[in-house]
């Protein structure tokens, strides 16, 4: 059995490891989406709905980040945050993606597995 740490087994790396890659999995795999400014405006089939996470640039070039709480026909909400919609320059929304999250952790594991086949052949 390899050690790691004095007290660690290669079970409780394992474990480490995939506390590891769950947390990847669940944070890393998102992106900023941009979203038509025009859209939003019009009121017409609005992309974005409460709860998404947004980043907005405004017209005077002021910066927000906020979860969207509430959406009315010209302002978006957010906790302790409003902004007006017609005041909106750019605006972007976070989106998962599922197949980018898949195929990173499946990549780590294919590395971790070729790492792990190294040690036991080069330590015994």
């Amino acid at each position: 059995m390899i050690m790691l740490y004095k007290g660690y087994s290669n079970m409780n790396a394992f474990k480490v490891c995939t506390l590891i890659l769950i947390l990847i999995f669940l944070t890393s795999c998102s992106s900023m989406q941009h979203v038509s400014v025009t859209q939003l405006q019009s009121n017409i089939d609005t992309p974005l709905s409460i709860g998404d996470y947004v980043s907005i640039k405004t017209r005077s070039g002021q910066s927000f980040e906020f979860t969207i709480t509430n959406i009315t026909s010209d302002t978006l909400f957010g906790e302790n945050i409003f902004v007006d919609i017609s005041d909106i320059n750019t605006i972007k929304r976070k989106e998962f993606s599922l197949t980018k999250s898949v195929g990173l952790t499946a990549g780590v594991w294919y590395g971790l597995a070729i790492v792990a086949m190294l040690c036991c052949f080069v330590g015994g």
